[in-house]
């Protein structure tokens, strides 16, 4: 079996950490399959945003390629894992020539052991569509990196690796503490009602509380805003 690196040529080096990580959990026969099929591959570079013309060329023919898009890099470790094994999935789902091939995907996923990670997505999409989770990206995507990790980083490696299919402990209180004694959360306060998400005594497992969308928002804005820094946007470069 090829390594990960010669596998996926084609593929932005960024996401070989997260497609080692799902093919540790696969069953050996499927990892086996995967890795040998040539004809299937994944495909992610960041010249797609920004370049004129791209092209790869494929030394054997495909008959199944993935696009990953790198704006993926910027979610949270387990949507990005979830990602790649759901798209792995539907490749060997694929092959049966089944009519559901969703459903023989998601049953796969479940056979393999990617339930924690569904459940986590499921409740990130929740998170995703209030208005609180919106209001925490748009206030966090302008500040400072460093501000922000030095009042909310102690979260931000529980919600990178998994999401928050459970509320943080302590985060709900940090957000009073930080409220309470500096102006961080002033121009969000209009967000801090029902129309934040639900509030702190009816949310459950599937309704967010108004403070933890708030924060999902902006836990993700911090993860985007390494991701501008580490990797600048190239102008369009038109070469013949």
């Amino acid at each position: 079996m090829q390594n990960i690196n010669d596998r996926f040529k084609q593929c932005d080096p960024r996401f070989f950490s997260y497609i080692g990580k799902v093919l540790e959990r696969l069953p050996p026969d499927v990892k086996k399959e995967i890795l040998d099929d040539q004809r299937f591959q994944l495909l992610a570079d960041e010249a797609f945003h920004d370049a004129c013309v791209w092209r790869h060329r494929f030394e054997d023919s495909i008959e199944n390629l993935v696009y990953l898009n790198t704006k993926l890099l910027k979610e949270s470790e387990h949507r990005i894992i979830l990602t790649i094994a759901h798209e792995i999935a539907m490749v060997i789902a694929g092959k049966k020539k089944g009519e559901k091939v969703e459903n023989e995907a998601e049953d796969l996923l479940i056979q393999w052991g990617f339930d924690k990670e569904l459940e986590a997505v499921r409740y990130d999409q929740v998170i995703a569509n209030s208005e609180g989770y919106k209001a925490g990206y748009q206030w966090a995507i302008h500040q400072d990196k460093d501000y922000l990790l030095q009042h909310f980083g102690l979260y931000f490696d529980e919600w990178n690796k998994m999401g928050w299919s459970k509320k943080p402990e302590g985060a709900v209180e940090i957000l009073d503490q930080k409220s309470g004694k500096e102006p961080i959360f002033k121009d969000l306060s209009q967000f801090m009602d029902q129309k934040a998400g639900e509030s702190d005594e009816v949310a459950d497992v599937v309704r967010p509380s108004q403070r933890q969308a708030i924060l999902a928002g902006i836990m993700t804005a911090v993860k985007e805003i390494e991701l501008r820094e580490q990797y600048s946007s190239q102008s369009c470069d038109v070469r013949y």
